[in-house]
């Protein structure tokens, strides 16, 4: 049995006051801890109602929120609060509803290590999953020097959907994997969705010549496009001080922007989820956006919201054609959740589908949504490799996992073919 250990060094009491604050309001707590080890671990009872913590951190002018089904009668497993930079200081946690029971709040420790097991059973070999913690969407696949970065939706706070932000891993193989800091965490604009990297080879943002830039989707009372750019590889994000850089024009499905570098038109090209459409943004400097056209009325199939698109192009005998895919949900060919696409032409404004026999689809199974392809393959390798997550929103919830939850399909390299009666 491998034990997995973040740091490895020794328990440490946990020193706390607990107060009810004046004027608190619907059983709230405020517990104060002054930190003496690398972690506050959390006890999670999985089938807890969530209760939402509020972290007061020393010298910050922000505070941080997160939903976690703390512990009433049992702890199934523990997530953590790194808080190595505070040790000497003391951070202030507010539970909001923490339940009747005392167990988790008494519960909570420091330590200097996490500890869990991660060989545990139904851990895939091959499929990439997270190190423990909730996984969705694949997010920001980009490679750069050697290194393909695969960044994904993650809840380090528990294996159930929330508390959405990035997770990190990089792979010179897309096979073997290494996990890296989580680099982007929900902030006054919201939880941090899906999105994409690109690399600003011509530095047009003003970054840095070769800058990792992440652009995504801040979902807060409405979802707004934010960007965040790296100039060490992806190790460590700066949040650009002007986001939003695309504000919400009024709708509630506003979000997972794929971004591209249009040659022709020497421009960014964004291809963003709108309710059941798509719309394509173009920018010179990713910073300023132009909404150029939508597609999606009246063709393919509305039965759930459209997801994930991805907009690139794919050659068949000599001649380009464009691709675009839109994962939906609900309205998979065999129930819940799927991805659809579609083929035709985009000129850098418009995007023109073929006369095909619509809805399309990029898989039949039940475990391959939100799948979207790595930017910045060099041109000598020439593929266009997808991978998707491989769940279903139908039961992604209530797989039998313990300390993890979801895995992503494996890499695959996208073709056009004809099937006899039309491209596929």
């Amino acid at each position: 049995m491998k034990k997995c250990t973040l740091i490895i060094v020794l328990l440490a009491l946990l020193v706390n006051s607990a107060c009810n604050p004046p004027g608190a309001k619907n059983n709230a707590k405020e517990i104060k801890y002054e930190i003496s080890s690398s972690y506050i671990l959390i006890p999670v009872e999985d089938k807890a109602a969530e209760v939402k913590l509020t972290i007061d951190f020393p010298g910050s002018t922000e505070v941080e929120n997160y939903w976690i089904r703390l512990a009433q009668n049992r702890t199934d497993y523990w997530v953590k609060l790194f808080v190595e930079k505070y040790k000497g200081k003391t951070i202030s946690i507010r539970f909001e509803n923490p339940g009747n029971s005392s167990f988790g709040i008494n519960n909570i420790k420091q330590s200097d290590k996490f500890e869990f097991e991660y060989d545990e059973t139904f851990r895939p070999a091959f499929h990439f999953s997270p190190e423990y913690g909730w996984m969705n969407d694949p997010n920001g696949m980009v490679y750069l020097d050697g290194e393909y970065h695969l960044f994904f939706q993650y809840n380090p706070y528990g294996t159930r959907w929330q508390n959405m932000h990035w997770g990190h891993a990089v792979s010179t193989d897309m096979v073997s994997w290494t996990y890296l800091p989580t680099p982007l965490a929900p902030d006054t604009l919201g939880a941090i969705f899906s999105g994409s990297a690109v690399i600003d080879v011509n530095n047009t943002a003003g970054f840095g010549r070769n800058a990792m830039i992440a652009i995504y989707t801040s979902a807060g009372e409405k979802q707004t496009q934010s960007i965040a750019y790296s100039t060490d590889k992806g190790r460590t994000f700066t949040k650009y001080e002007g986001n939003p850089v695309i504000a919400n024009p009024g709708i509630a499905d506003f979000r997972d922007p794929k971004v591209r570098w249009h040659e022709e038109t020497q421009q960014w090209i964004m291809t963003l989820a709108t309710k059941q459409t798509v719309t394509f943004y173009g920018s010179q400097n990713l910073k300023k956006w132009n909404m150029l056209s939508t597609f999606g009325d009246g063709i393919g199939s509305h039965a759930g919201v459209w997801e994930c698109p991805d907009l690139f192009p794919l050659t068949y005998e000599g001649a380009t054609k464009w691709v675009l895919l839109v994962s939906i949900n609900p309205g998979g060919p065999n129930h819940g959740s799927a991805t659809q696409y579609f083929v035709g032409d985009f000129d850098g404004k418009n995007f023109v589908a073929d006369a095909l026999p619509y809805p399309l689809w990029l898989d039949y199974g039940r475990d391959n949504y939100a799948g979207v392809t790595w930017s910045n393959i060099p041109k000598s390798d020439g593929r266009t490799i997808l991978m998707g997550w491989m769940s279903n929103w139908d039961y992604a919830n209530d797989v039998p996992t313990h300390y993890f939850r979801s895995a992503m399909t494996i890499p695959r390299e996208l073709a056009l073919l004809h099937n006899g009666r039309h491209l596929q």
